[in-house]
């Protein structure tokens, strides 16, 4: 009887836990602890670099990337726009989005830490205001967490992947065109 009756309010504990909204089991101890020591360690380098090296470390580490346009060598879905206009008032409205879609990822899929982090990367990428090729690395690093869980066969996992890496290469011969050689590939890059 013991047995059970724990059984039955473990059940009733958990059933109860999982209709609760996110946010009332949302700042535990370890939450907390782990915040105040990530914060500290993070402002204490902040403070050290900028006593070190002053107002350019600030600008190079984290207001270069809020102001940043560069229209060239580019993925992002924002590039022609950037090209046509190059305006810094542009730049940091494109950041909206971007983080309207990681904040609503974050509370979407919470409880799936790996398809998170995966989706969060890809936003973080696709909606950058600067994407080149190397950032694609970033989605290959957190492919060996998410493709187990998914439900693609290793021959379907193929075509997406070199659909993919041909696609890619198309798109980078226009862009080393348009880059490199000065030609206008505009309607091949965005056909």
């Amino acid at each position: 009887t013991t047995s059970t009756s724990s059984t039955s309010t473990s059940t009733s504990t958990s059933s109860s836990s999982s209709s609760s909204p996110w946010w009332e089991n949302f700042f535990t101890k370890n939450r907390i602890i782990f915040f105040i020591v990530s914060a500290s360690t993070f402002v204490i380098i902040t403070t050290a670099m900028y006593i070190l090296y002053g107002y350019a470390f600030i600008y190079e580490t984290y207001l270069y990337h809020v102001s940043r346009v560069d229209p060239r060598h580019n993925f992002s879905v924002y590039f022609y726009q950037m090209y046509l206009h190059n305006s810094r008032i542009f730049s940091l409205i494109a950041f909206i989005p971007q983080v309207v879609l990681l904040l609503t990822l974050t509370l979407k899929f919470y409880k799936q830490l790996e398809l998170c982090i995966f989706l969060q990367t890809i936003v973080f990428v696709a909606f950058n205001k600067v994407c080149t090729v190397q950032y694609f690395i970033w989605y290959f690093s957190l492919l060996p967490m998410v493709i187990p869980r998914t439900n693609l066969s290793l021959l379907r996992a193929g075509v997406v992947f070199g659909s993919w890496f041909i696609t890619q290469l198309g798109w980078l011969m226009f862009a080393y065109r348009l880059e490199f050689l000065g030609e206008n590939t505009f309607l091949e890059i965005w056909a």
